[in-house]
């Protein structure tokens, strides 16, 4: 109960990097009432500064 009205009095969520919470999103895309679209670009935070990813070779 109180931690749904902390969210539901709060003008701004910050929400920093999820990515390792992809596959439990759900819940937290339910409880913030969020959109596809928001959880979409919420979960590509730091997408591009994935060192893995990084296919670029520095000489």
């Amino acid at each position: 109960m109180v931690k749904q009205a902390i969210i539901n009095n709060s003008d701004c969520k910050i929400l920093l990097d999820q990515s390792k919470y992809q596959n439990k999103f759900d819940q937290i895309q339910e409880l913030l009432g969020l959109t596809e679209k928001e959880k979409m670009q919420i979960l590509s935070i730091n997408k591009a500064n994935d060192p893995a990813k990084n296919t670029k070779k520095y000489l």
